[in-house]
């Protein structure tokens, strides 16, 4: 039993993608200035099934290749390595397929077309006909696209009441800011993990416009993420300057630790997925306010 629950583990492998999850979910129900109630729940359970499917399918669809390069392969494979039969696994990613879009349908038929955009882009980015992952700067794009935007913008929809013009800036800020960290992820783990696909010819090849494309890409995102949190107050100005409190504090430890050793080996911080920690957190506690005060009251 243990093994089998591991090897699911290894399949869909939620340490990769739930404080992404979490935190494009919550800030987007978060954004409609709802109360949290039962759509926030049913939200976060699609959206964390249509990215467990997506990072399944992946999974099934590079079996075969990993199955020829698994001793060097840094993410274990579960069918590569024999811990789960093919069939298992894709029985496994049609459940998580067919529930998330029954969840994504609860929640209304805008919720329901974000939660397809996010499953359909699941399917392209692995899918041997297409393979998204496979085409230079693409894949990230996909990335971007299926872990942040659908997400945000299910959870958004799924609330009763909401606000569209809520989303006039910081929609930009969250496509800008997923675009900027996935490239700022892929130019990290390019040179640790001896990455040599043809999609990365570009981060390689082209460093100083990359570069230069994440900082556009960062000043856009951070211009419109000033107006959307601190001019419109899209969520409550308290759990933004929370959740810069936390990321101070998440990310000063890292760059403190650098600054005292420079040429120490240290790996630089995760500047993107220490934000994402601090959202899930900060978002989590205007959840737990919001409903100490509707006890209280």
């Amino acid at each position: 039993m243990k093994k089998t629950l591991l090897a699911y583990y290894h399949l869909l492998r939620p340490y990769e993608y739930l404080f992404f999850t979490l935190t494009y979910t919550l800030l987007g129900a978060a954004a409609t200035q709802s109360s949290f109630g039962w759509r926030w729940i049913l939200a976060l359970l699609a959206n964390f099934f249509a990215v467990a499917f997506a990072f399944a399918f992946n999974q099934i669809t590079d079996a075969p290749l990993d199955v020829l390069s698994e001793s060097d392969s840094p993410v274990r494979n579960p069918i590569a390595s024999g811990e789960l039969s093919l069939a298992v696994s894709q029985i496994s990613a049609v459940f998580l397929f067919v529930i998330s879009i029954i969840l994504y349908a609860l929640l209304g038929w805008k919720t329901l077309l974000a939660g397809l955009l996010a499953l359909a882009i699941g399917v392209l980015y692995s899918w041997s006909g297409l393979r998204l992952k496979g085409i230079a700067l693409l894949d990230v794009s996909a990335h971007c696209w299926l872990l942040a935007t659908p997400v945000f913008l299910a959870s958004f929809f799924a609330q009763k009441l909401f606000n569209s013009s809520n989303l006039t800036f910081l929609l930009p800020f969250v496509l800008f800011i997923s675009f900027f960290g996935q490239l700022t992820h892929e130019s990290r783990n390019i040179p640790k993990l001896g990455l040599a696909q043809p999609q990365h010819s570009v981060l390689i090849h082209q460093r100083s416009l990359v570069h230069l494309l994440m900082m556009f890409f960062l000043g856009i995102g951070s211009i419109c993420g000033v107006i959307a949190l601190f001019i419109q107050q899209v969520i409550p100005i308290w759990v933004t300057f929370l959740w810069f409190l936390l990321s101070c504090i998440l990310i000063l430890p890292s760059l403190i630790r650098t600054a005292r050793n420079p040429n120490a080996s240290y790996p630089q911080p995760a500047l993107h997925s220490e934000l994402e920690k601090a959202a899930a957190y900060a978002l989590l506690a205007y959840i737990l306010a919001d409903v100490l005060i509707r006890i209280i009251h």
